[in-house]
């Protein structure tokens, strides 16, 4: 959300208005991409996390 008010108050151009220019034009396609890469990063991001907790912190390790 933050990045299509960034991308659009400084006319940069990006995904995230791309996004939302497609979803606006009623074109689905680009919008189910945007949808699901969002989706894929978020689901990476929180399990690279999870995984340096362990390295960073030993008593969030799992045991067995």
């Amino acid at each position: 959300g933050a990045n299509v008010l960034v991308e659009k108050v400084f006319s940069w151009p990006g995904v995230a208005s791309y996004a939302l220019d497609a979803l606006l034009s009623s074109d689905y396609a680009p919008v189910q991409g945007f949808v699901l890469t969002m989706a894929v990063m978020y689901v990476a991001l929180n399990l690279l996390i999870d995984i340096l907790y362990g390295v960073i912190d030993p008593r969030v390790r799992l045991e067995g």
